[in-house]
């Protein structure tokens, strides 16, 4: 069915507060939403997936891969189209070539957070400031949207 326009933003904010291993009800209220249409928004799209997937890191993909594939090697019927397939796929992933948006919007989150903490020690680190940094952030994330959608 999909979120009607005026929810988008409160859909967006809710993903965002999720994302930060939010408690459910807190997110409600900030949001101002019912619980019922946030677990909806998580199932829809795959917000407990998203933020399993964030918990494990390029490196902890990577070594298990690896041990995946030594596997391989000693199995009996070695495919090596298989073998190439796989080690093409690890590459890539190392490369960083396969960030998606979500991984970008993590980082803001957690470089906001640091931000936050930094200015309760920095004057410099005004509201001002960081109202400018999220505003570009916003726009390097649209620009992302929008170069997905050209492919």
């Amino acid at each position: 069915m999909g979120i009607r326009a005026k929810n988008a933003e409160k859909n967006e904010y809710a993903y965002l507060l999720f994302m930060q291993n939010k408690k459910e009800k807190e997110i409600c209220q900030s949001v101002g939403i019912t619980q019922p249409t946030l677990r909806k928004w998580k199932a829809e799209g795959n917000w407990e997936e998203k933020r399993a997937s964030q918990a494990m890191s390029i490196d902890t993909i990577l070594s298990k891969s690896l041990l995946k594939i030594n596997e391989m090697l000693d199995k009996p019927g070695f495919k090596a189209d298989e073998f190439s397939k796989a080690i093409s796929q690890l590459k890539h992933l190392k490369s960083g070539e396969n960030i998606k948006v979500d991984d970008v919007i993590r980082i803001f989150l957690k470089f906001s957070d640091f931000l936050q903490t930094e200015a309760l020690k920095d004057d410099t680190v005004d509201e001002t400031v960081m109202k400018i940094i999220t505003q570009y952030q916003d726009r390097y994330i649209h620009h992302l949207i929008n170069k997905e959608n050209d492919f």
